[in-house]
């Protein structure tokens, strides 16, 4: 399945096609998080939450501009977030 037919199928409810996303992405979306945190944990923490994040806003998600920057976005935010806690 392309990626853009992925898209388009996880954003119809396929989720299948949601767990795609997440395993083409979980990687760059943990190395962005540990990369701003520094900790383990607290970086796969902030990659989940950024998952559970995407999966709510799918709906606003722009399928005409690639996914992984808009994913990063949500994880910068949420990993400043989490930085900020401690």
């Amino acid at each position: 399945m392309s990626t853009d037919n992925t898209i388009q199928q996880a954003r119809l409810g396929d989720d299948s096609a949601w767990q795609e996303l997440v395993n083409q992405h979980q990687e760059a979306v943990f190395r962005l998080a540990y990369l701003i945190l520094g900790e383990y944990d607290d970086a796969r923490d902030v990659a989940q939450d950024t998952f559970i994040r995407a999966y709510n806003k799918f709906s606003h998600f722009d399928a005409n501009r690639p996914l992984r920057p808009w994913l990063w976005e949500l994880d910068d935010l949420k990993a400043v977030w989490y930085w900020g806690v401690d």
